[in-house]
């Protein structure tokens, strides 16, 4: 499967890069007086955290038309993240799941834009949870 998120490679208008967090693990620990040692139990292993960081571009012939472009963008994003359903993905590495929850979008500084009006972007941070890590 190639890199998307929900079926749809809507960070490809610019670059980006995904990082994965380490998996947490809850585990019970059991012991009793007048026995040697422990046992020791996993109870869960939660979602696996991670980030992904880039840029939103939006192109159009004009800088209203680059600005339009770029909120769409942002727009399904935002819809994944409002909805908090787990959703298909594929990262650029190969892996891939059916439990990824999106779970903020966060802008990182103003939107800017090049002389001509013809592209705008955003850079951001996506944080994400893959719930069967």
């Amino acid at each position: 499967m190639a890199e998307n998120i929900n079926g749809s490679n809507i960070l490809s208008s610019g670059g980006h890069q995904w990082m994965w967090g380490d998996a947490p693990r809850a585990e019970k620990v059991l012991s009793s007086v007048g026995f040697h040692g422990v046992f020791s139990y996993v109870v869960s292993a939660g979602g696996r955290p991670g980030v992904i960081v880039g840029e939103l571009r939006g192109t159009g012939i004009s800088l209203a038309a680059s600005h339009a472009a770029l909120t769409a963008l942002e727009a399904v994003i935002e819809a994944l993240c409002l909805g908090g359903r787990e959703v298909a993905w594929g990262d650029p590495e190969g892996r891939s799941g059916s439990y990824l929850v999106v779970v903020r979008y966060r802008r990182a500084g103003p939107r800017g834009h090049n002389v001509a009006g013809t592209a705008a972007w955003q850079r951001y941070a996506l944080e994400i949870r893959n719930n069967l890590s």
